[in-house]
């Protein structure tokens, strides 16, 4: 059964309400950068593939690498840049993801 929530570092992401919060602060997510971040949650500290991220997150539909750069550079604005890592294959949620 796959977890419903996830909490990492100050932050806690629920599945079913679609939210995600700092403390008691809710942190305004578009709809593909919460997409994003669950991906990430469901295999915290261990690198998601990019293509796996496109097709997970925009099912069906033909997207470019830039797509993605661009919604993961919105999540880290919004996170902090030591929530989310890049690698040469794909991007990974860190410090201490759950």
């Amino acid at each position: 059964m796959l977890k419903q929530s996830f909490k990492f570092g100050a932050y806690r992401i629920n599945s079913v309400t679609r939210t995600l919060w700092r403390g008691s602060t809710l942190v305004a997510l578009t709809g593909k950068e919460f997409d994003l971040l669950w991906a990430l949650a469901q295999d915290a500290e261990t690198p998601v593939p990019k293509d796996r991220l496109l097709k997970e997150v925009w099912p069906n539909t033909h997207v470019s690498e830039g797509n993605l750069r661009t919604h993961m550079y919105a999540l880290r604005k919004k996170l902090g840049k030591d929530y989310l890592c890049r690698s040469s294959n794909g991007y990974r949620l860190t410090a201490g993801a759950v």
